[in-house]
């Protein structure tokens, strides 16, 4: 079980006008699909999951907003596949041995992606940064 691809699909951030006093942020990361893909190994094709998954970053009160949509890859066996894909349909969930490492990899991809981005409209970053005091 591994993951082997990563793709942003869709970036959007924006700053509204510039308000004064406390902004608070929230980000939030959501599966939006799970689907079977085929991926080719050699002559053969072998059975992989595709998460599809949005990360968004908001700032309130109306400050600003980023939002992230994109696909994720993760090779496993048929069993877990068609085992996976079942649950998905039935109850929109996913075992958690599957869904820690692929939130994991969003949160931290997405995380680094949305920093960025916020550093570059004037946002304040949606991570906590480490501070330093000096005594």
């Amino acid at each position: 079980m591994t993951i082997i691809g990563f793709s942003f699909r869709k970036i959007n951030a924006e700053r509204s006008e510039v308000k004064s006093g406390k902004v608070n942020v929230s980000n939030n990361v959501s599966l939006k699909n799970v689907e079977e893909a085929s991926i080719p190994v050699g002559a053969a094709k072998q059975k992989a999951l595709k998460f599809t998954y949005e990360f968004s970053t908001k700032y309130e009160p109306k400050f600003g907003s980023i939002n992230i949509e994109g696909d994720l890859l993760f090779l496993s066996s048929a069993e877990t596949v068609e085992k996976t894909i079942k649950e998905w349909k039935k109850n929109k969930k996913v075992d958690k041995e599957i869904l820690t490492p692929i939130l994991n990899t969003i949160l931290n991809r997405c995380s680094i992606k949305g920093l960025l981005m916020s550093q570059d409209l004037n946002l304040p970053t949606p991570l906590q940064m480490p501070r330093v005091s000096v005594k």
